[in-house]
């Protein structure tokens, strides 16, 4: 597609289109095994509805970036519908073709967002109180300096 491609980051919006890089991988061979990343794509494509973290792209275009040995990486259909989650395109580094007059998407982001690009919030990192798996299931502890003050508390409340 020829045009003028910026960075646009997190910036896109209905309408847009974009173009990002994304990772290609292998399913597993057995239930326990590990994907394997097979190469990578360069997607160009026109974001229909943003919502709820999600992305509905049709698919304008799509190129092979790069292929390990011995893997084949297939592009995607042209005019397909795709579904991505927004992290996973800003994770692409993904840029926006200038539209032939930004004074209309000027207008129609300040009265879709009210005037601003509101950029993706941060991910806060949960406080862990103690060692944990993750899931809200407590480690087993080893005897540690807790379970010594907890049993002297205990044993100095009931003797």
């Amino acid at each position: 597609m020829a045009g003028e491609w910026v960075p646009c980051g997190s910036g896109f919006i209905e309408a847009d289109v974009i173009r990002w890089s994304e990772g290609v991988w292998q399913k597993p061979r057995r239930n326990r095994g590990r994907a394997v990343n097979v190469g990578e794509r360069v997607v160009v494509a026109e974001v229909i509805r943003d919502e709820g973290g999600w992305v509905d792209v049709l698919i304008r275009d799509c190129t092979i970036g790069s292929e390990k040995p011995g893997h084949k990486v297939l592009p995607l259909a042209k005019n397909g519908a795709l579904r991505r989650k927004r992290h996973t395109i800003e994770k692409g580094k993904p840029e926006g073709l200038l539209w032939s007059d930004e004074t209309v998407r000027a207008s129609l982001v300040s009265r879709l967002l009210g005037g601003i690009i509101r950029p993706r919030p941060k991910r806060r990192r949960r406080d862990r109180a103690g060692p944990g798996f993750g899931d809200g299931r407590s480690a087993p502890t080893h005897g540690g300096l807790r379970d010594r003050e907890a049993r002297t508390q205990r044993a100095e409340t009931q003797g």
